[in-house]
């Protein structure tokens, strides 16, 4: 890759594999839906909400690597490739120390943490049964998001995409299996489910490690050799990385925060809808998503040749191409909403529940297509504490309204969603006000 121009053709070429890459886990979330729908609805409602809590520490692995990823890409840009094995290498370490004490919390004293937001016993008991079964998964999560943040941040976006598309067949196959006990497979409900994520993840390792093979990482970078700890690579990884996974956790803690609402004061089966309405939002996200992504390699690497003055116009192509997107995922949407609803449910009975609360995602569709953008941009120039800045004061709103709209008006699930509006505005308005009043351009300058 070497050091990239921010032309629409190169935002195409790095964003197009990462479709494959943001869609997995929501595919695989999709999937887990599907199969628990037809099951019954305290499996839909269960797994649905449960997962979210496995997906907390995958989004704490994940936003550490958007670290790596813009450091990688920094390298490449500086023309300093050296340095991105040690890079690599200590990431993992930091991550795999994080993942045990993750795994110690979640694995074994899941009733308790779950009982802080749920008071359905049953909710409680199936949840602790799928978790045992998922939770083994971040080890191999965060030692995955690290390879992808690699592959990412040198620009070779395809293995990557093909290790996520080999996951999400080995999740459908191993799902129908195991949650049903076809092919003389145990018949293990809610438990299978946990069960074929975590070993499709395993798939996935193997695969990425093949591309570290094939693109000569293993010597041309140094990868996984673990020479060292170099405290000063550590140091800056944590000042990289710690903020973004700190603006990721409160976020998603808010979003399990908005979860809770439906469950303790609209009921079990606003619940069991809301958790088919988000696979979908998630899923028809997932274009904007990836050229988020991409934004964190293409500024990065701009930051490290040192070309401020060429980031405000790179950002503009980068939004003209996200509106784009989102306006076709909207218009594949919206002719047919039914049948993306009944395909996850397998039935027609939350049609009707789902469909007001889906014009409401649409216009949070549009709004996150413009925030996802200029706050990456924030993040990929390394000002990560004020992007943690921002995150904070917009949960903090968001909170705030929700909390309000859940108890003290006459709540529905159409304005229960209209919260995701509220959020990305905030988001979009502060990034917005920073990236036009503060003078960011001399630190990328003093940097080079």
């Amino acid at each position: 890759m070497g050091q990239l121009k921010g032309s629409y053709k190169e935002i195409f070429a790095l964003t197009t594999p990462l479709l494959l890459v943001n869609a997995s886990h929501t595919f695989i979330a999709i999937t887990d839906t599907m199969f628990m729908s037809r099951l019954n609805e305290t499996a839909l409602a269960t797994v649905g909400y449960i997962a979210m809590f496995y997906t907390l520490l995958v989004v704490v692995g994940y936003s550490f690597s958007k670290g790596v990823q813009i450091l990688v890409a920094k390298r490449m840009g500086e023309q300093n490739e050296t340095r991105i094995g040690n890079i690599v290498d200590n990431s993992i370490i930091l991550l795999l120390a994080l993942a045990v004490m993750l795994f110690v919390i979640l694995f074994f004293f899941p009733q308790y943490l779950l009982g802080i937001f749920i008071k359905d016993q049953e909710l409680i008991a199936t949840g602790d049964l799928f978790l045992k079964y998922r939770t083994p998964g971040i080890f191999f999560n965060y030692f995955s998001v690290i390879l992808i943040s690699y592959f990412t941040g040198i620009g070779k976006t395809i293995y990557p995409g093909v290790a996520m598309l080999m996951m999400c067949g080995a999740n459908i196959l191993l799902n129908w299996l195991l949650v049903f006990g076809h092919w003389g497979f145990p018949e293990m409900g809610v438990a299978g489910s946990g069960l074929a994520s975590t070993l499709a993840e395993v798939i996935s390792i193997f695969v990425l490690l093949f591309g570290i093979f094939m693109v000569n990482g293993f010597k041309k970078h140094q990868l996984l050799h673990f020479k060292r700890i170099d405290k000063l690579e550590i140091k800056e990884l944590i000042r990289m990385g710690l903020p973004i996974v700190g603006q990721s956790f409160i976020g998603f803690i808010s979003w399990i925060y908005f979860f809770s609402c439906i469950e303790n004061i609209m009921g079990k089966h606003d619940l069991a809808v809301s958790n088919l309405l988000k696979p979908i939002y998630q899923f028809f996200a997932v274009p904007v998503w990836s050229l988020a992504n991409s934004v964190n390699t293409v500024i990065g690497n701009m930051a490290g040749q040192g070309k401020a003055d060429e980031i405000s116009k790179i950002t503009k192509r980068f939004l003209i191409v996200s509106i784009g997107v989102t306006l076709v995922m909207i218009a594949i949407l919206l002719p047919f909403p039914a049948f993306w609803i009944e395909l996850i449910s397998g039935k027609t009975e939350y049609t009707q529940d789902c469909l007001e609360a889906l014009y409401v995602i649409y216009a949070s569709m549009l709004m996150m297509a413009i925030s996802l953008i200029v706050f990456n941009v924030i993040v990929s120039i390394g000002s990560t504490f004020i992007s943690l800045t921002i995150e904070v004061v917009s949960i903090i709103l968001y909170i705030i309204y929700t909390y309000c709209l859940f108890n003290y008006t006459n709540i529905n699930l159409a304005w229960a969603w209209s919260t995701e509006i509220v959020y990305w505005l905030i988001i979009a308005v502060l990034s917005y006000v920073f990236l036009k009043k503060y003078d960011w351009k001399k630190n990328i300058r003093v940097q080079t």
